[in-house]
């Protein structure tokens, strides 16, 4: 994150790639997607996270909202900029 804080990465985990978020520190790691996603970007603010998602017939650049509730980081909502 545009902090230092938080970092997004992509984790094929659960046998997706999706993308994940956690603290510095590597606490709070959490999936942000549940429908794949790649190449995570954090916005300037560092309250967004773009990412590609290979849908069909071509990727598509999608936009999640992130906010950290008690130390806890989760999604909002996804949007497709």
């Amino acid at each position: 994150s545009p902090d230092g804080r938080r970092v997004a990465y992509e984790s094929d985990t659960g046998g997706t790639m999706e993308i994940w978020c956690m603290d510095i520190d590597g606490a709070h790691a959490r999936a942000m997607t549940s429908d794949g996603g790649y190449w995570p970007s954090w916005n300037p603010a560092g309250n967004r996270i773009v990412y590609c998602n290979w849908g069909s017939p071509a990727p598509n650049l999608w936009e999640i909202a992130v906010q950290q509730e008690r130390g806890d980081w989760h999604p909002r909502r996804d949007s497709n900029p």
